[in-house]
């Protein structure tokens, strides 16, 4: 016998701390140091999840946030545009499953 888990949303405790660290630099005034710090965060993240993760997707929007704090604009822009092309289709992923768990209750 097995149990049923539905919604299991596994975290790597590293990359999270990591995650965490660069929330604490942005909120102490260092934005530098807190977008590299998430960009090793996501760098971890997109090893372990995969592309499609919705914490990659977070990370990309924080990164966004950061650059454009920054004023690097140009960099905002292209994480924010690879955020929402993740989005869309993480979007799409959960939407064609969603169809196939539907079909096998049947």
């Amino acid at each position: 016998m097995n149990p049923v888990v539905k919604h299991l949303h596994p975290r790597s405790q590293m990359a999270y701390n990591i995650y965490l660290g660069a929330l604490f630099k942005m909120q102490q005034g260092f934005p530098r140091i807190a977008y590299e710090l998430m960009i090793q965060a996501q760098s971890m993240m997109n090893s372990i999840y995969g592309p499609l993760h919705p914490d990659i997707i977070l990370c990309h929007r924080l990164m966004a946030r950061m650059a454009f704090a920054m004023g690097d604009f140009p960099d905002a822009f292209a994480q924010q545009q690879k955020a929402s092309n993740l989005l869309s289709a993480s979007a799409l992923l959960i939407y064609i499953n969603l169809g196939r768990n539907d079909l096998r209750a049947m």
